[in-house]
């Protein structure tokens, strides 16, 4: 007996037990007063379903038809069968499972999404066979979006890929993984064609993306998932990632798309701090709520590490950009390429190593929680030299030109005052110009007391402050003047 005759037997044997188990009462048919055989009978099966008797008849009997994705899904109905048995229906008449079954699969089961939440800094996706995305992790999130945040369409990752703007910039070599996933996707998807959402899908992605209305029509056909991935994240900038796909046992139709930071590289340590970021987002969330631009908690103060260099270079064009040569509170940043003015940063941290002309120090970030996104840079001196005494103060800092005028320089004054408090300073000095009023109101809003007027040494005329820290501390908890 070849494979062919053993399936169509199996199929024959399948459906008569599965009759032979079902009882008249159960689907409601006329009580019969004496009944010779159990379950039901090969033409009540038949009548129900809608085929003729001696169709079925063959059917239960082994023999060579072809059996229709209609007849299989009236067969599934009257024969009550459960999503396992209709799955086996459905391969044992040699048909492919419809799409439809997808619906049925959007939830994963809690020990599916405990593997997933398990595989800590590897971002890793669960795709139906549509390929949406119905499962994921933190770390993907952190990669790819908040699915939670995006409606079914946007978690498609062939839709994704593009419409969103954000993954041209994501992907390293972005053509050639797009090119590479238009010939899986038209691999995958080859036996559901004539899906009326395949046939759909496909004419508006053509509509909203000239690059899939061009590759489209190639017909290219790739099967191999890809090995390794690249991609530059806005954050944490370049992730090398090693790809590993398995199926869901059980649902086919199921992927497992795991990314492992790959062995050598920095990206695992990326993954942390990604994370972490995203654990403190949630919190803050679940804390207060949405944030507020300007709020007095929508932002932190990070130190300066190796993860921040691309935000910091663009941080600096920034300034550059706007015609500004000299950023403030930067520990000279504008002067200095990343890695060299790190390592400044960390002698300015130890008065073993600080430099002769000046005093230690802490520089900060400030981020926004919202987005992770630098939107200033602080300097908190420990002491005053000659220099600062004369000119500069204990504490230096600059807003990112495109996020002033946002109330963010009066929260990095309070956070950086508080901070000052811990390490034990009583009262810092503060200067800026004389004709910069809007700084002038924000240190006097924090308690600063004017104390000098002078030229700089540019020879413009300046202002110096000084701020009792307990003072402003009674200010900001009766809310006065701040």
């Amino acid at each position: 007996m070849d494979g062919e005759q053993q399936r169509n037997r199996e199929l024959g044997d399948f459906l008569k037990k599965r009759r032979q188990s079902m009882t008249p009462v159960g689907l409601e048919l006329e009580a019969l007063a004496r009944r010779r055989t159990p379950g039901l009978r090969r033409e009540e099966v038949a009548q129900m379903a809608g085929i003729s008797l001696t169709w079925y008849t063959w059917l239960e009997q082994g023999r060579p038809i072809q059996v229709s994705t209609s007849v299989v899904e009236s067969l599934t109905r009257v024969l009550q069968l459960n999503e396992e048995e209709r799955t086996y229906l459905y391969r044992l008449s040699n048909q492919p499972l419809p799409s439809e079954s997808s619906k049925r699969q959007h939830l994963i089961s809690p020990a599916l999404q405990h593997v997933l939440d398990n595989l800590g800094h590897c971002p890793s996706l669960i795709t139906d066979q549509r390929w949406n995305v119905i499962g994921w992790n933190d770390a993907a999130g952190t990669i790819f979006g908040d699915f939670d945040e995006m409606n079914q369409l946007e978690r498609n990752i062939v839709w994704a890929m593009f419409t969103d703007a954000k993954y041209k910039t994501l992907f390293v070599d972005w053509e050639r993984h797009a090119k590479g996933m238009v010939g899986r996707f038209r691999a995958s998807c080859g036996k559901f064609v004539d899906d009326p959402w395949f046939k759909q899908f496909v004419e508006d992605l053509k509509a909203e993306s000239a690059d899939f209305k061009c590759w489209w029509p190639l017909h290219e056909i790739k099967n191999n998932g890809e090995l390794h991935k690249q991609l530059i994240h806005p954050i944490v900038g370049r992730l090398d990632f090693e790809i590993s796909n398995f199926d869901v046992a059980d649902h086919s139709a199921l992927k497992v798309a795991v990314h492992i930071p790959e062995p050598g590289t920095d990206t695992d340590d990326k993954m942390a701090y990604l994370l972490k970021i995203a654990r403190e987002k949630k919190e803050d969330r679940r804390m207060a709520g949405k944030e507020k631009k300007g709020g007095t908690d929508s932002l932190l103060l990070i130190k300066p590490s190796e993860i921040n260099c691309r935000e910091a270079e663009a941080f600096k064009r920034e300034f550059f950009e706007s015609g500004e040569t000299v950023i403030n509170g930067s520990a000279l940043l504008e002067q200095m390429e990343y890695p060299q003015w790190l390592q400044n940063l960390q002698r300015n941290q130890q008065r073993q190593t600080v430099r002769a002309d000046w005093v230690v120090s802490e520089t900060f970030f400030v981020v926004r929680k919202a987005d992770h996104r630098i939107i200033g840079i602080v300097d908190l001196r420990h002491e005053l030299n000659d220099f600062l005494t004369e000119y500069g103060g204990h504490i230096g800092y600059a807003v990112r030109p495109s996020e002033r005028k946002k109330g963010y320089a009066l929260e990095i004054l309070q956070q950086i005052l508080q901070y000052a408090k811990g390490i034990g300073l009583a009262a810092v000095m503060l200067g800026c110009y004389s004709d910069n009023q809007a700084s002038r109101r924000i240190i006097e809003k924090c308690g600063g007391r004017l104390t000098a007027e002078k030229n700089y040494l540019d020879g413009k005329p300046m202002v110096i402050y000084w701020i009792d820290i307990e003072h402003f501390l009674v200010l900001k908890r009766t809310h006065k003047s701040i």
